[in-house]
């Protein structure tokens, strides 16, 4: 696969990691779209509740474009859906 930018490609194979990661996923109606999306902590640790502070362990956004390079990624990876795809990771809304 040739990725839009080097950016893209390490911060695709961090994603489900702690820190930033993007990955491809499909919404309900089967549209594709790319995620971005920040991890608190591993995949598997424990946090406790605190309900005066309470922490987000997972906050995502979908985006259209590279972050990096500007790049509109669904055109530019519309041959590559599939291997991009981690519906393991994607939050669903609601």
């Amino acid at each position: 696969m040739k990725w839009c930018c080097v950016q893209f490609e390490g911060w695709h194979s961090e994603a489900g990691r702690r820190g930033l990661g993007v990955f491809a996923t499909m919404s309900p109606e089967g549209q594709a779209f790319f995620v971005l999306q920040y991890r608190a902590t591993e995949p598997n640790v424990r946090v406790t509740s605190d309900p005066v502070s309470p922490v987000s362990l997972v906050s995502q956004v979908g985006i259209q474009f590279c972050p990096w390079c500007g790049t509109r990624l669904l055109d530019w990876y519309r041959k590559d859906l599939s291997s991009l795809e981690r519906p393991d990771l994607n939050v669903p809304l609601g």
